[in-house]
Protein backbone atom coordinates (compact mmCIF):
# COMPACT_ATOMS: atom_id res chain seq x y z
CA UNK A 1 0.00 0.00 0.00
CA UNK A 2 2.78 2.05 0.05
CA UNK A 3 3.78 2.23 3.44
CA UNK A 4 7.66 2.81 4.93
CA UNK A 5 8.34 -0.02 7.27
CA UNK A 6 7.68 0.84 10.89
CA UNK A 7 6.57 4.32 10.45
CA UNK A 8 2.52 5.74 9.76
CA UNK A 9 3.78 8.02 6.67
CA UNK A 10 2.97 6.99 2.93
CA UNK A 11 5.48 7.23 0.45
CA UNK A 12 3.14 8.35 -1.87
CA UNK A 13 -0.57 10.14 -1.57
CA UNK A 14 -3.15 7.45 -1.18
CA UNK A 15 -5.60 6.98 -3.41
CA UNK A 16 -8.97 7.30 -3.33
CA UNK A 17 -9.69 3.67 -3.39
CA UNK A 18 -6.98 3.21 -0.56
CA UNK A 19 -8.91 6.31 0.99
CA UNK A 20 -12.16 4.71 1.14
CA UNK A 21 -10.65 1.47 2.23
CA UNK A 22 -9.39 2.65 5.31
CA UNK A 23 -12.60 4.35 6.19
CA UNK A 24 -14.54 1.58 5.89
CA UNK A 25 -12.18 -0.50 8.22
CA UNK A 26 -12.73 1.96 10.95
CA UNK A 27 -16.55 2.42 10.18
CA UNK A 28 -16.16 -1.98 10.54
CA UNK A 29 -14.27 -1.67 13.24
CA UNK A 30 -16.46 0.89 15.48
CA UNK A 31 -19.55 -0.93 14.39
CA UNK A 32 -17.51 -4.00 16.20
CA UNK A 33 -17.09 -1.87 19.14
CA UNK A 34 -20.43 -0.28 18.71
CA UNK A 35 -21.91 -3.93 19.00
CA UNK A 36 -20.15 -5.12 21.61
CA UNK A 37 -20.89 -2.07 23.76
CA UNK A 38 -24.40 -2.66 23.33
CA UNK A 39 -24.65 -6.50 23.79
CA UNK A 40 -22.44 -5.86 27.48
CA UNK A 41 -25.38 -2.89 28.24
CA UNK A 42 -28.24 -5.28 27.30
CA UNK A 43 -26.06 -8.07 29.79
CA UNK A 44 -26.02 -5.50 32.58
CA UNK A 45 -29.43 -4.63 31.75
CA UNK A 46 -30.77 -7.96 32.26
CA UNK A 47 -28.48 -8.81 35.63
CA UNK A 48 -30.36 -5.55 36.86
CA UNK A 49 -33.65 -6.60 35.88
CA UNK A 50 -33.28 -9.80 37.28
CA UNK A 51 -31.55 -8.70 40.82
CA UNK A 52 -34.62 -6.21 41.15
CA UNK A 53 -37.34 -8.74 40.04
CA UNK A 54 -35.47 -10.74 42.96
CA UNK A 55 -35.60 -7.84 45.57
CA UNK A 56 -38.85 -7.23 44.81
CA UNK A 57 -39.90 -10.75 45.15
CA UNK A 58 -37.85 -11.04 48.32
CA UNK A 59 -39.46 -8.04 49.52
CA UNK A 60 -42.94 -9.00 48.73
CA UNK A 61 -42.86 -12.22 50.73
CA UNK A 62 -42.25 -10.16 53.63
CA UNK A 63 -44.54 -8.05 53.56
CA UNK A 64 -46.70 -11.30 53.03
CA UNK A 65 -44.93 -12.64 56.05
CA UNK A 66 -45.59 -9.29 58.10
CA UNK A 67 -49.15 -9.32 57.15
CA UNK A 68 -49.96 -12.98 58.08
CA UNK A 69 -47.72 -12.91 61.12
CA UNK A 70 -50.15 -9.37 62.33
CA UNK A 71 -53.52 -10.69 61.29
CA UNK A 72 -52.94 -14.07 63.51
CA UNK A 73 -51.76 -12.04 66.58
CA UNK A 74 -54.79 -9.81 66.03
CA UNK A 75 -56.83 -12.99 65.85
CA UNK A 76 -55.75 -14.09 68.74
CA UNK A 77 -56.17 -10.83 70.43
CA UNK A 78 -59.81 -10.50 69.71
CA UNK A 79 -60.56 -14.06 70.50
CA UNK A 80 -58.85 -13.45 74.21
CA UNK A 81 -60.98 -10.38 74.33
CA UNK A 82 -64.34 -12.06 73.77
CA UNK A 83 -65.27 -11.13 70.40
CA UNK A 84 -67.72 -13.09 68.47
CA UNK A 85 -66.23 -15.85 66.28
CA UNK A 86 -67.75 -14.87 62.94
CA UNK A 87 -66.28 -11.27 63.37
CA UNK A 88 -62.80 -12.08 64.37
CA UNK A 89 -61.61 -12.29 60.55
CA UNK A 90 -62.99 -9.68 59.18
CA UNK A 91 -61.79 -7.81 62.43
CA UNK A 92 -58.70 -8.96 61.74
CA UNK A 93 -58.58 -7.86 58.07
CA UNK A 94 -60.02 -4.26 58.97
CA UNK A 95 -57.21 -4.04 61.83
CA UNK A 96 -54.24 -5.06 59.68
CA UNK A 97 -55.82 -3.02 56.56
CA UNK A 98 -56.02 -0.09 58.78
CA UNK A 99 -52.47 -0.41 60.34
CA UNK A 100 -50.92 -0.57 56.95
CA UNK A 101 -52.33 2.66 56.16
CA UNK A 102 -51.51 4.29 58.75
CA UNK A 103 -47.86 3.53 58.29
CA UNK A 104 -48.11 4.62 54.72
CA UNK A 105 -48.91 8.07 55.73
CA UNK A 106 -47.03 8.37 57.98
CA UNK A 107 -44.01 7.23 55.48
CA UNK A 108 -45.63 9.44 52.73
CA UNK A 109 -45.32 12.55 54.83
CA UNK A 110 -42.00 12.10 57.18
CA UNK A 111 -38.52 12.25 55.65
CA UNK A 112 -37.20 8.55 55.78
CA UNK A 113 -34.32 9.27 58.40
CA UNK A 114 -37.15 10.97 60.64
CA UNK A 115 -39.64 8.17 60.02
CA UNK A 116 -37.42 5.62 61.28
CA UNK A 117 -36.28 7.12 63.95
CA UNK A 118 -40.13 7.46 64.76
CA UNK A 119 -40.69 4.23 64.41
CA UNK A 120 -37.78 2.73 66.62
CA UNK A 121 -39.38 5.04 69.33
CA UNK A 122 -42.78 3.88 68.93
CA UNK A 123 -41.25 0.16 69.39
CA UNK A 124 -39.60 0.88 72.54
CA UNK A 125 -42.14 2.40 73.79
CA UNK A 126 -44.04 -0.92 72.62
CA UNK A 127 -46.52 0.90 70.36
CA UNK A 128 -47.30 -0.39 66.98
CA UNK A 129 -45.62 1.41 64.22
CA UNK A 130 -48.34 2.84 62.45
CA UNK A 131 -49.67 4.78 65.56
CA UNK A 132 -46.37 6.96 65.53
Amino acid sequence: MGWHEGTLQATRPLTKVELEMGRQAVRDQDAAIQAKIKQEDARDDREQREKRVAREAEQRERAEAEVAAMRTAVEQDLRLAGAPSADIGRLADEAVRRFFQARARTAAATPPLEQTVNELRALRRGRSIGAV
